[in-house]
């Protein structure tokens, strides 16, 4: 809430415009510094953060661990967040209906355009997922992994010994390498659990019955895809393998958008250190006290994009703090920095927030080529194979309904996010602890299957939780809007109050494909999962089905611009216009510019950050914190834990769920799936303790 000296100043009071949604994470259109140019050269940084020097900018060009002939492989954006209880799961739609005739026909219901076939004798590699060995071991050993006082208590593999005990044996690559070479076609190991299976195009066309083609993308760049759900030939089939299928239809979507407004006030926008005052993070303090700054920790982010060093170097220089050193790490290739991407919107925030929260930490940026399967997929292989970060976290979220029979033809797609899953779990028993935006759709998160079918509909969002979110094997992060401590001529951003009260939205296209959908909510996603079961942790709970999102939550904000509508008769809260005043944002620099954002995009980095603060402070990783953050809740709400961890008094409705409040003002407790087991305290997470020094007023010693 920076309103005072050392921050730019609002440019005005008034909103201006919203820039419509722009992928998952919404962002505010305006400019809160005096000018929208870019610097030419990095900035100066000063102030009294302790490491004293900018970190350089590296880009590593590592080689890709798949053939660059598919890189471009389609971007499956959707919109959303959660399982579904409607109509959705039941209701068989065709396939897309596609044109084959180069450059003159769209794949119906997704907003790309056939290009052309691809040449016969291209060279094409396909990611065919295998399953784990041993699964259930592998189960048993995270459990150890995880509990106080067990032999294997934070005792993680390394990548060699995953593939020893649970990955893919090479005698099986041999043996589909026999099996499928008479059908001309080559078969490499990908990391522990899957191969890449290569060919010329008509081969790769005839064993996976695929019909690829060249597509334009929204963004206008080409892509590789199949114009119909891709299957295993009988050797792949007969092994359990899962194709990471190349399909046109729009899947995966960023969580994050730029929203109107250009003034500081009680609700932001907020910058780092704002934030770090309001959810008590540790303050700084002399070697010789308590430091949690995240010094000696890696953290990593996963975006189709790179980030802007100049971005990230202007938005650190305004907090006072040394730019922290940043390594881009293209996966098959990579995307480059767009001032007009959506995507590139997000790897800034992602680097920025996680940053600003652990300062001290050094950021990978995994840079995909798109959100496609194969590129996320890709893009999580090398996560766990290079073992490089303690804490990596995803700001993109699909639909876990988009991969079941009704929204593919009749084929069941949902081994690709199992498959992905167990990705998760390796990470898992590495030590890396993987967080995810739990998606900006509240419990709304999926369309109709009418919205990606030709001819006229009448779409409509309905229940559905994001993916991957949604694993077992990660920490999922909702979000709320925040209310601080505002006075003139003060940079004081101390705790008033949150809600998560969902901000209804009109009909709009939410992927570009041509058609309205109605009856949709901007909130924090969550939701029971269709696709996987509820973990242990939560069942201990007594939260039992399929797995809840979020987990946690943190800051999002709200109210994306020109879509937002007024809420009547909302469960829980009084009635409301399109946009409350409780609304906030969050500060980003992007494209050269100060401009607000909004969705948990911002949330999952913060939180990331935070898990880099407890790595440091553990002197080691620490794994999926999970069950210690359900425990922890249990043990608030019992009245055991001698301090406050999680703010659970906060009202909220994301469209089908509530928070555990009423309008009187008391709290159930509980957790809920709007924002899990509430917000957080952070020192007191970070350091088991309340009685850790909270960061203090921006810009001072303790929170610089």
């Amino acid at each position: 809430m920076k309103n005072h000296h050392g921050r730019p100043r609002p440019a005005g009071a008034g909103a201006g415009a919203g820039a419509g949604v722009v992928a998952a994470v919404l962002v505010v259109a305006c400019i809160i510094g005096g000018t929208s140019t870019a610097a030419t050269a990095a900035p100066t940084h000063q102030g009294n953060h302790r490491r004293g020097t900018v970190a350089g900018y590296r880009v590593r060009r590592v080689g890709p661990r798949v053939r660059s002939d598919h890189r471009e492989a389609a971007d499956h954006r959707v919109p959303g967040d959660q399982p579904g209880t409607g109509d959705a799961a039941t209701t068989s739609t065709a396939a897309p209906t596609t044109s084959t005739t180069p450059g003159t026909g769209d794949v119906e219901g997704t907003g790309y355009q056939v290009q052309s076939a691809v040449p016969s004798r291209q060279r094409v590699s396909v990611i065919v997922a295998l399953p784990l060995r041993n699964a259930a071991a592998l189960q048993s050993l995270l459990d150890d992994q995880l509990t106080p006082g067990s032999p294997q208590y934070r005792h993680w593999l390394t990548p060699a010994q995953f593939q020893s005990d649970y990955g893919v044996q090479p005698q099986t690559v041999s043996t589909l390498a026999r099996s499928l070479g008479g059908d001309h076609l080559t078969v490499s190991p990908f990391g522990a659990q899957a191969v890449t299976v290569s060919g010329r195009a008509s081969d790769v066309d005839a064993a996976f019955s695929a019909k690829l083609a060249t597509v334009r993308r929204r963004d206008g760049r080409v892509a590789l895809a199949s114009l119909r759900p891709m299957s295993g030939p009988e050797p792949i089939q007969g092994v359990g393998g899962v194709v990471v299928d190349l399909s046109p239809v729009p899947r995966t979507t960023t969580t994050a958008r730029e929203v109107p407004l250009n003034r500081y006030s009680s609700t932001g926008a907020y910058w780092g250190d704002d934030l770090k005052q309001a959810y008590g993070y540790p303050a700084y303090g002399p070697p010789d006290q308590t430091e949690a700054d995240g010094a000696g920790v890696t953290i990593g982010t996963v975006m189709a994009s790179a980030t802007s060093v100049r971005d990230d170097d202007r938005y650190f220089a305004d907090e006072k703090l040394a730019a922290p050193a940043i390594t881009v790490e293209p996966v098959l290739g990579g995307s480059r920095f767009d001032a007009k991407s959506g995507q590139s919107l997000e790897a800034d925030l992602d680097v920025q927030q996680a940053g600003a929260t652990a300062p001290d930490a050094d950021i990978i940026e995994y840079d995909l080529p798109d959100l496609s399967d194969q590129s996320v997929f890709a893009g999580y292989t090398q996560v766990v194979e290079d073992n490089a970060v303690d804490v990596v976290s995803g700001s993109f979220s699909a639909c876990e309904l988009y991969y079941t029979a009704a929204y593919n033809g009749g084929t069941n797609l949902t081994g690709i996010l199992r498959a992905e899953d167990d990705l998760f779990m390796q990470a898992d028993s590495q030590g890396i602890t993987t967080v995810f935006s739990s998606g900006d759709d509240g419990s709304l998160g999926c369309t109709t299957p009418d919205y990606f079918a030709s001819g006229a509909t009448k779409a409509r969002f309905i229940p559905g939780v994001g993916f991957p979110a949604s694993s077992p094997h990660v920490i999922a992060v909702g979000g709320t809007d925040l209310v601080t401590a505002h006075a003139k001529r003060s940079l004081n951003s101390s705790y008033v109050s949150e809600n998560a009260v969902g901000d209804p939205l009109g009909p709009y296209d939410p992927d570009g494909v041509g058609k309205d959908v109605s009856g949709g909510y901007w909130g924090s996603g969550g939701g029971i999962s269709s696709v996987f079961p509820a973990p242990r942790f939560q069942r201990a709970i007594g939260v039992g089905g399929g797995r809840s999102v979020p987990d946690i939550a943190l800051h999002m904000g709200g109210c994306p611009g020109g879509i937002a509508r007024s809420c009547q008769g909302c469960p829980n809260i009084e009635s409301t216009p399109a946009c409350i005043p409780q609304d906030s944002s969050d500060v980003e620099i992007f494209a050269g510019r100060p401009i607000g954002v909004i969705g948990t995009s911002a949330s999952a980095p913060d939180f990331a950050g935070t898990v880099a603060l407890m790595v440091q402070v553990a002197g080691g990783r620490v794994g999926d914190i999970d069950p210690e953050l359900y425990a922890l809740g249990a043990e608030q709400r019992a009245g055991r834990l001698p301090y406050q961890l999680f703010r659970e008094d906060i009202p909220g409705f994301s469209g089908h769920y509530s928070t555990a409040y009423t309008k009187s003002g008391d709290s159930t407790g509980g957790f809920d799936q709007v924002i899990g087991n509430g917000t957080l305290i952070a020192k007191n997470l970070v350091f088991s303790s309340g009685a850790t020094p909270a960061a203090g007023i921006p810009e001072t010693p303790s929170n610089p």
